[in-house]
């Protein structure tokens, strides 16, 4: 017979709750984010998307979630075609000093029809070794034209997630924002 109450322990039903979203098939936790989605606002974006995007996106951001509720802060930046910046980080690697080499990054990566993580790998690798710079003083600058934040899963895995097309435009727009300081 039990003497003492139970203890509740919040932190040990969050990692239970991780652990849920970790193993569970991606399509099944994409489905069940869809309302939490809804209720912040995606409503719209959600018809633009097919679930197995929406489950890639899951697969991308899986790791970094305990609750379904983290998981919609995380894949915010990837809806829509333009993103939000975080002011902070904008601030400190959209500058004009950052617009050449993402002004150079698009330029390579528009000169290909179709663009996969290999192809992003390899043309952003050169670029670093053409520039003879560290992989951060380019990578950082592109996760947050990408995403608005300075924290992301892999930044080819992410451009793979947004596609050509919106990774192209958010590129563009970035570098206006870059140029004009």
């Amino acid at each position: 017979m039990q003497t003492s109450a139970a203890v509740f322990n919040p932190d040990k039903l969050l990692w239970i709750n991780a652990e849920y979203i970790k193993t569970s098939p991606p399509s099944e936790v994409a489905q069940a984010l869809v309302p939490h989605l809804e209720q912040a606002g995606l409503k719209d974006e959600l018809r633009t998307v097919s679930d197995e995007w929406l489950a890639q996106l899951v697969v991308l951001v899986k790791e970094r979630a305990k609750t379904l509720v983290d998981m919609v802060d995380w894949v915010r930046p990837y809806f829509g075609q333009t993103v939000t910046f975080n002011d902070e980080a904008a601030k400190k690697f959209l500058t004009p000093t950052t617009a050449p080499l993402l002004q150079k990054l698009l330029t390579r990566f528009e000169a290909f029809p179709s663009l996969s993580k290999p192809v992003w790998e390899e043309s952003f690798k050169k670029l670093v070794e053409e520039e003879g710079i560290k992989m951060g003083v380019l990578a950082q600058p592109v996760r947050v034209a990408l995403t608005g934040r300075t924290a992301s899963p892999g930044l080819f895995e992410v451009m793979e997630v947004l596609g050509r097309d919106r990774t192209l435009l958010r590129l563009r727009r970035s570098i206006e924002r870059a140029s004009r300081g």
